[in-house]
């Protein structure tokens, strides 16, 4: 681990120029050729302070599969202490089906609608269905007849943004939303993570969901 992390750090300082603290968030994106790397997968690096104590994070995205959705991808976020590198997010590991939770939920109501909420911040939105999905979640009546939660994929973006503007970034993270399946295709869940120094855990502390992007 520590070597594959030593090769990401030099990764890291060959490829982005040193600039102030108060400058926006160091970053690369490099995208291999197909003939390297399968299905021209993305790998974006960031460097930034996510945890307040004045010294860069290392941010890494990467997009591991094209199918399903927008593709599938892992983040991670690598903390450099003295010699010791360590992890303190990683978007595979957060939960059970190797997701980050961000808090998204739904319910169907009458009149082929959908209402989206988000359990961890106070945001709520109705949407109506279109005709496309309406025979699969609606009866004859338009009244939802499937007791199911819209789908939210791995994150496709996953950018360090100092949101509030005091010097400690946030991460700014869009997810692709299906109701039952990559082919249900509805919107995009964009949500902001911070880190919360106490728990060492990162929280979402905006959400919303869009139809389109």
């Amino acid at each position: 681990m520590k070597f594959i992390c030593s090769i990401l750090i030099f990764c890291v300082i060959l490829f982005l120029p040193a600039c102030s603290a108060d400058e926006a968030a160091r970053s690369t994106s490099t995208q291999d050729s197909a003939e390297n790397l399968e299905n021209n997968k993305t790998q974006q690096l960031h460097l930034c302070d996510v945890d307040g104590d004045g010294l860069d994070e290392i941010v890494v995205h990467q997009q591991i599969d094209a199918f399903g959705g927008a593709g599938q991808y892992l983040s991670r976020i690598l903390k450099v202490d003295g010699e010791e590198i360590c992890e303190i997010f990683n978007s595979g590991t957060s939960s059970s089906d190797g997701m980050f939770d961000t808090g998204f939920e739904s319910e169907f109501l009458n009149g082929y609608k959908l209402k989206i909420t988000n359990r961890h911040v106070n945001y709520s939105i109705t949407i109506a269905i279109s005709d496309r999905y309406a025979d699969d979640f609606f009866d004859e009546n338009g009244k939802g007849k499937r007791d199911i939660s819209i789908l939210c994929d791995s994150f496709m973006e996953f950018t360090p943004k100092d949101i509030d503007g005091d010097g400690v970034f946030e991460i700014e993270c869009l997810q692709y939303v299906s109701l039952d399946g990559h082919a249900d295709g509805i919107g995009y869940a964009k949500s902001a993570l911070k880190l919360n120094t106490e728990t060492q855990k990162f929280e979402v502390i905006q959400a919303e969901f869009v139809e389109d992007i």
